[in-house]
């Protein structure tokens, strides 16, 4: 769907259902026929809503003209997402012992597509009617989702299963808040549950959520975080380090932000240095929950620095006389002039020994 949806085809374009879409589809499917007429926004819905493979795989070919290529762009995004655990195999999603993906994975493609609109709404679709032009055998497109009927506000991201177990992503927009809930590998105790139990169990996460955490606005954008000497600088005064955002974090209600959240400034180079211009992003400070990092913003300054060109140039003379550099141009200087005193000691030993030949031969 990601895909798809930015590859900047018109979703109004039509798409007719050839042989090689069938060939390459397995699983659950909408029983496409070859000549079938469709919209690519038909089988977006078809497959966001219904799960249908058949839809899918045909959008992979209207995007790409085989799906070994789709597939390559698919990976080529989870890579730029930094969704380092997944690998991608097929477009459908079919088990395959090639692909792979984690919960944290889905985590990060999730709260990526929430920002797409579009996307986000065909998720919350419980019926979707298929355009006029659309020649298959079905009208309409139900959301396989029970939870959009009894949930009010919720949207099925996926829903579906694997060898181990039933799996949702599901997604519920609070006043306060975007939620995410996303199990995999779920089994029911109830042997006569025909539902999908992973939806169970978002839903009691989703809930879990709602009662137990809150959005808390840690520190709002232009909080003195810090006040700090700045190297080469005329003046001797610390400059203040600001922070460029609003912290804002989803936290557990019982958390004491003062006393059970750590922060942890750093500055670039470990040390600020003039000159310094108003805005100049300085560094970041990180904001910690039992080790686990939950934001980094950027700190920045809002005064200037001029530099004290002595204090620099003295700092630059210090720091070659220090460096591997002069060691090795005054050992150089060293040999060299070890070397010219022995080459003119030796020439002159040289001399010397010629005078002592020459005053024998004339002695004989």
């Amino acid at each position: 769907a990601c895909i798809v949806l930015e590859s900047g085809i018109d979703i109004e374009t039509e798409v007719e259902i050839t042989s090689k879409v069938l060939q390459n589809t397995s699983g659950r499917n909408m029983e496409l026929k070859v000549g079938d007429k469709l919209t690519v926004k038909d089988l977006i819905y078809a497959m966001l809503c219904g799960g249908y493979n058949d839809a899918t795989v045909a959008l992979a070919y209207t995007i790409t003209p085989t799906l070994y290529e789709f597939v390559a762009l698919m990976n080529q995004k989870a890579t730029e997402l930094s969704m380092l655990s997944t690998h991608y195999a097929n477009v459908t999603g079919m088990e395959t012992d090639a692909a792979k993906t984690t919960v944290s994975d889905l985590g990060i493609l999730a709260k990526y597509m929430v920002q797409n609109e579009l996307f986000v709404e065909i998720c919350s679709t419980k019926t979707y009617k298929l355009s006029e032009i659309s020649t298959c055998r079905y009208a309409t497109i139900h959301n396989r989702s029970s939870l959009l009927s009894d949930y009010s506000g919720i949207s099925n991201f996926n829903t579906g299963s694997s060898n181990l177990g039933d799996c949702c992503i599901l997604y519920y927009q609070t006043n306060a808040s975007t939620l995410i809930a996303i199990v995999m590998n779920a089994n029911s105790d109830d042997s006569d549950n025909t539902s999908n139990c992973a939806e169970e169990f978002g839903k009691k996460l989703l809930s879990f959520a709602k009662e137990n955490y809150s959005l808390t606005l840690v520190k709002t954008k232009n909080t003195i975080v810090a006040s700090l000497p700045v190297k080469y600088s005329i003046s001797s005064k610390n400059i203040d380090v600001y922070l460029s955002e609003n912290i804002e974090l989803f936290l557990e209600n019982s958390v004491d932000i003062e006393k059970d959240l750590t922060y942890d400034i750093q500055i670039f180079g470990n040390e600020l240095k003039a000159p310094l211009r108003p805005g100049d992003i300085v560094g970041t400070m990180t904001v910690s929950h039992n080790g686990v990092v939950l934001e980094t913003v950027n700190l920045f300054i809002k005064d200037t620095v001029e530099r004290n060109g002595f204090l620099y140039v003295m700092d630059l003379m210090k720091s070659f006389i220090l460096s591997i550099w002069f060691v090795m141009i005054l050992a150089s200087i060293l040999f060299c002039v070890i070397w010219t005193r022995y080459r003119k000691k030796n020439k002159f030993r040289k001399k010397k020994r010629k005078r002592k030949n020459k005053s024998k031969k004339l002695k004989k």
